[in-house]
């Protein structure tokens, strides 16, 4: 996968270095964005340039394998977890817990497990 995402050089007092200055790396810094991680932005900090490089690498692998797994759901599955999510989102909408857990039981005793 082809990303822009690259560890930043950052200095003692956790500022980024601009490309070209000559001041000492005490930090890399790796920041995965929300588009990455689905949820909140992760930000870390390493103290070498090859650990920051290997954490980018692992989180985009990941998101890849990721990814792939979701078109592994069976088709049945995916429409079924639709409905599901639907139906609670209706019954949870008013805050009315009672309903909430009746339509969880429906939903539970409807499903034929093998």
């Amino acid at each position: 996968m082809d990303s822009k995402l690259a560890p930043v050089k950052i200095n003692a007092q956790r500022r980024v270095i601009p490309e070209g200055d000559k001041q000492r790396v005490a930090y890399w810094r790796v920041t995965l964005g929300r588009r990455i991680t689905r949820g909140s932005k992760i930000r870390r900090f390493f103290k070498s340039y090859a650990d920051a490089k290997k954490f980018v690498e692992d989180s985009l692998d990941s998101k890849v394998e990721q990814a792939s797994e979701a078109f592994a759901i069976a088709p049945e599955l995916r429409v079924e977890a639709k409905q599901c999510q639907e139906r609670l989102a209706l019954a949870g909408e008013n805050g009315n817990l009672r309903r909430l857990c009746r339509t969880v039981r429906r939903m539970h005793a409807s499903r034929q497990y093998v």
